[in-house]
């Protein structure tokens, strides 16, 4: 403990990534070579979670509105959890959510959070894209790739992706984007 081996990534029976680093680390390619399989807090809690999960992502404003939505559905549902990139580990809270079938839950999630996630949540939610962390990715179309929930992409907007992706292509002076439902029905608990 204390520091990385190249033999602990070749041996692990998992590893438990840290969003913070990067996929592209030495020691995460070493495990991927030896089929070691890589998870992250959010991955084991979408498949040990038993209720609907609401995704909220984006440049900013996702922890104001995680925790707003929070508030608003706390009111109607009092077995409503927030967790995620906003400071709580969502396996702290598994337990009490598996623990009602009326719970409902509120992630917010960063882009490094959503880069190893092989599931979508039920409602995803973004509330903006600006060009950031561009240390971390190659452009900001990868960086906007970043915010594909699971694999394949939430089809609720993963559409919405797909044309800011070929705004951005076409013109360079994209410095926004907002993506909003056209079925704002989904959006009600």
């Amino acid at each position: 403990m204390g520091r990385h081996r190249q033999e602990d990534f070749k041996e692990a029976d998992l590893i438990i990534k840290n969003p913070d680093v990067s996929s592209d680390s030495p020691y995460l390619i070493s495990a991927r070579k030896h089929n070691i399989p890589i998870e992250t807090d959010i991955s084991i809690f979408f498949d040990l979670c038993k209720v609907p999960i609401i995704g909220i992502t984006g440049t900013k404003g996702k922890s104001t509105t995680a925790f707003l939505s929070y508030l608003i559905l706390k009111s109607k549902y009092p077995k409503t959890f927030l967790a995620g990139n906003i400071g709580v580990s969502p396996l702290e809270i598994l337990d009490k959510v598996n623990e009602s079938k009326q719970a409902k839950v509120i992630l917010e999630l960063s882009s490094f959070e959503l880069e190893n996630l092989h599931k979508s949540p039920q409602i995803a939610l973004i509330t903006n894209l600006f060009p950031d962390h561009l240390n971390r990715y190659k452009n900001f179309k990868d960086y906007i790739n970043s915010f594909r929930f699971g694999s394949p992409p939430h089809a609720g907007w993963s559409i919405g992706l797909e044309r800011i992706t070929q705004l951005i292509t076409e013109q360079k002076n994209i410095r926004e984007a907002c993506i909003f439902p056209r079925d704002r029905t989904r959006l009600t608990p």
